[in-house]
């Protein structure tokens, strides 16, 4: 059975996971589309098209995979997996961008939910009763993806690499994007990290970033000895850099509107990357799915967004060698996965 996977992004983590899951049981097709590449790989998957039995296809921008559900044969069975929900997301503030929004990629979006035979996604387990046109596809299987964790990846906790064996404090790790601007949903980054920081908490960045935000991480180097910014590393370098931290964090919030859906619903597949590392997880309460997740599985603690203020003390009482424990005991439920079933199985 050939499988078509595809996306419109440079990240290549979904493909990566996705396939390692499947590439025993399917005749994989992996199609990683960009800028420079777009047109080749759309006329290889044109001229592929009659050999797909099923074809995954993951947004990014949300017209890719849209444009792919076009050219495929009737035959194959799609099976779209909106990595973020578009529709969840609040009405951008620039004009320009909330026409091409509304006139572009929420259509494209639900075009693909309707034109979709399976779904799959990976936030709440309802979340997409949250859609306007659910009754429209309500009917259709879907499966929720939380199998992010290599286990050729994981790592035990192991004191002797620790940076705060050598200097006696906390070292927090963040890995991914950064809202370097305030949203409606979120306070900026500039106005987060300093109330981090200034409790003598280590805050190391591991975020692809711009040469001008990088300039302007390394001015702020200069005058916060407690702000790193450690650049971009793939996932096997980075989990193994990572184990010198003490705790990875996930905090998104500060405005009045903090609980926008896209925070309620949203979920990072870095939190794979803290488990596998063996740290444990800081998360603020308004991200919903992601405090349900750490709360569930024992992974970390939960904070209240306004009171990052006083995160070092809500440290100083953890007991870490239990949350590492946890770590170790509970990870091994996300390393086995029920994806081939649901994508074999034929439902009426």
């Amino acid at each position: 059975m050939k499988v078509l996977i595809t996306r419109f992004r440079s990240d290549l983590l979904p493909i990566d996971i996705l396939s390692k899951i499947l590439d025993d049981s399917f005749d994989m097709d992996k199609v990683q589309a960009t800028k420079k590449n777009i047109i080749k790989k759309i006329i290889h998957i044109f001229k592929h098209r009659k050999e797909y039995d099923k074809a995954i296809l993951i947004s990014g921008p949300e017209w890719y995979p849209y444009i792919v559900s076009r050219i495929l044969s009737k035959k194959t069975e799609i099976i779209f997996f909106p990595y973020d929900i578009y529709h969840f997301r609040p009405k951008n503030r620039e004009l320009i961008q909330r026409i091409f929004t509304n006139i572009v990629r929420l259509p494209c979006e639900k075009l693909c939910f309707l034109k979709a035979d399976k779904i799959i996604h990976k936030g709440l387990e309802n979340e997409l009763e949250f859609l306007t046109f659910y009754e429209k596809i309500k009917e259709k299987p879907h499966y929720l993806f939380k199998e992010f964790l290599d286990k050729d990846l994981c790592y035990d906790y192991d004191s002797r690499i620790k940076l705060s064996k050598k200097d006696g404090e906390i070292h927090l790790v963040y890995v991914g994007g950064l809202y370097l601007k305030n949203l409606v949903e979120a306070e900026s980054f500039w106005k987060l990290y300093p109330k981090i920081t200034r409790q003598k908490l280590h805050l190391h960045i591991y975020s692809r970033q711009s040469p001008k935000i990088i300039k302007k991480f390394r001015m702020i180097e200069k005058k916060d000895p407690y702000f790193h910014y450690e650049g971009f590393r793939e996932p096997k370098e980075l989990i193994k850099e990572i184990r010198r931290y003490d705790y990875g964090i996930e905090f998104f919030g500060g405005t009045i509107n903090e609980n926008y859906l896209i925070l309620k619903v949203g979920f990072s597949n870095k939190l794979f990357d803290y488990i596998a590392a063996s740290l444990p997880i800081v998360v603020s309460k308004n991200l919903e799915v992601i405090s349900e997740f750490v709360l569930k599985n024992d992974f970390g603690i939960i904070v209240n967004y306004n009171s990052i203020g006083n995160l070092f003390n809500k440290l100083k009482n953890v007991n870490y060698y239990e949350k590492i424990n946890k770590i170790k005991k509970n990870r091994n439920k996300f390393t086995s996965s029920k994806l081939v079933s649901f994508l074999d199985k034929k439902y009426n």
